[in-house]
């Protein structure tokens, strides 16, 4: 069978490499192709676009990029067309998937979305869409399974790919030992580490006697700035830097859930572009942005958001996180997540129902 792929950033190229490796345990003579990362490309996927140079974050930023945007979009068209696959997976990259499931539903390709778009946070208008244009869609918190079903959405719960991810991790390394360092996870986006790191580089500037580590996934994306000798790059992955850490500072995301799983305490941070921020602050109907305090609908993990993102707050919760009291509080909530997302294999699950469809 044929199989055409969209991932539009690092988490998505991630779990959509998993999903393949899945998908040619079931599918050995299967054929994907498709637009992704260095991840998906070592899975098997015959990579037509690179997906780093389309990784926008925020409203302006977007719309500063909407003739690249456009030509992205009569590049994967065109590829779908020339392909002729069986079933199109479009996995998260919401605003662009959508207008992919709108034109694979034109032309008559089954469409499958894995790690459903965030709907019930804001622009609900996308519900619609997903009703009328993908036929099987997954999800990835176990609350969300109700909501898109209760509006027409084809939907099923299959567990969250991060428990698969870190659950992996643990198999393999068992006897990590944490050490005297905090951890700095600045984002995959180049507009991300332009916006957050410097903050962090700053505080971190502050504290001389505590050692930091850069868990970066792109090395060349930190040349202009100056780092303060306290503070390097990490030289193992980004799990080992996050579980071998006291504590972490982190962007707002993926991240976020991943070093909760690892077990490691932290304060989550984000900064958007002013006016994108503003846009969002309209429009989002959350009480939270890290995802950890979403699923568990409770203040677990401190946020600092915007102006909040300074020197002086990180200053005062990492000082908290390093204390034994708060890091056991923390961790205490970390096992309520394990409980409330389980287990299971989500790229196991949904290769099957993919597959079976």
């Amino acid at each position: 069978m044929k199989y055409f792929i969209i991932a539009g950033e690092a988490s998505g190229d991630l779990h959509a490499s998993n999903l393949v490796e899945e998908l040619f345990q079931l599918d050995p003579s299967a054929v994907i192709q498709g637009m992704g990362g260095v991840k998906m490309q070592k899975a098997g996927v015959q990579l037509c676009v690179d997906y780093k140079e389309y990784s926008f974050m925020g409203f302006v930023e977007v719309l500063q990029n909407l003739g690249k945007i456009r030509r992205l979009l009569k590049t994967i068209k065109s590829q779908i067309d020339q392909f002729h696959p069986d079933k199109v997976i479009l996995v998260d990259y919401g605003g662009f998937n959508l207008k992919i499931a709108k034109y694979c539903k034109e032309k008559g390709i089954q469409t499958h979305f894995y790690i459903l778009p965030k709907a019930w946070a804001w622009n609900e208008k996308r519900v619609v869409k997903l009703k009328k244009y993908v036929d099987f869609g997954y999800c990835i918190f176990p609350f969300e399974e109700a909501y898109f079903l209760g509006h027409g959405v084809n939907a099923h719960y299959i567990g969250n790919p991060v428990v698969e991810q870190i659950l992996r991790f643990k198999e393999k390394n068992l006897n990590i030992k944490r050490q005297n360092t905090v951890a700095l996870l600045p984002g995959s986006r180049k507009q991300e580490i332009e916006r957050i790191l410097p903050t962090m580089l700053a505080f971190a500037a502050t504290k001389p006697e505590i050692q930091f580590v850069v868990a970066a996934h792109d090395q060349s994306l930190y040349t202009l700035f100056q780092f303060p000798s306290n503070v390097t790059f990490s030289e193992v992955d980004t799990y080992t830097t996050v579980s071998q850490s006291k504590a972490a500072i982190v962007t707002s995301g993926t991240a976020n859930l991943e070093t909760a799983l690892l077990d490691t305490p932290q304060v989550v941070c984000y900064k958007a572009n002013a006016f994108s921020y503003a846009i969002g602050k309209r429009l989002v109907k959350l009480q939270y942005i890290s995802p950890v305090n979403l699923i568990l609908d409770k203040h677990v993990i401190k946020e600092l958001l915007q102006d909040d993102l300074n020197v002086l707050h990180l200053d005062t919760e990492v000082t908290s996180l390093l204390q034994e009291a708060t890091a056991t509080k923390i961790r205490d909530g970390y096992q309520e997540l394990w409980t409330v997302l389980g287990e299971s294999s989500a790229a196991k699950q949904t290769a099957k129902k993919i597959i079976e469809a």
